[in-house]
């Protein structure tokens, strides 16, 4: 490297794993969590809770909002539930749904392609509009070198989608699990 720089490492941070220990801490400090964590812990999926009721065993908005994120986790890791908002029509509040198995492999994770998609294409889009006049050779191939990447990484992502609605159509195009 020139003038003795190092090249730094990319960590990907992973996530720590959520125990009973932490979650019980988790409790003792935020007894907003511990209301919903009580009160949500046995429900089934399908389950549907109202953000007005949320609220209300939360003790408050604000509460709500400090243990939301939390609660998802929570209920994820006790019980292998997804948690996600629905918003209501017009006139009724929005709610809360514990995602049934088969909703989350399909609806849940074709969305959440579609967006890291988009993404991808937008930030290709962005990088290809950056003006290259005082860029050294070097920077210019790193920005060609970036913009493939986001690029290639779009059209995985929509390859994916696509095997994804074709296998929830023809569920024997998917490949057999060994028992």
């Amino acid at each position: 490297m020139e003038n003795g720089q190092k090249l730094k490492s990319i960590n990907v941070k992973q996530p720590k794993p959520l125990n009973d220990q932490i979650i019980a801490n988790w409790e003792v400090r935020y007894p907003a969590l511990k209301a919903l964590n009580v009160a949500t812990g046995d429900k089934p999926r399908g389950y549907r809770v109202t953000k007005p009721d949320i609220v209300a065993i939360c003790g408050g908005e604000k509460q709500f909002r400090q243990v939301a994120a939390r609660w998802k986790q929570c209920i994820l890791a006790r019980r292998g539930i997804t948690i996600e908002w629905r918003a209501g029509p017009r006139d009724e509040p929005g709610w809360y749904e514990f995602l049934e198995v088969s909703q989350h492999l399909i609806s849940r994770h074709h969305r959440l392609l579609a967006g890291s998609e988009r993404r991808h294409r937008a930030e290709s889009l962005r990088i290809g509009l950056i003006n290259d006049g005082d860029m050294s050779d070097h920077e210019r191939r790193l920005r060609v070198f970036a913009m493939n990447q986001h690029s290639d990484a779009a059209g995985k992502l929509s390859a994916q989608r696509n095997y994804l609605a074709i296998a929830i159509e023809r569920p024997e195009t998917l490949p057999r699990l060994a028992e």
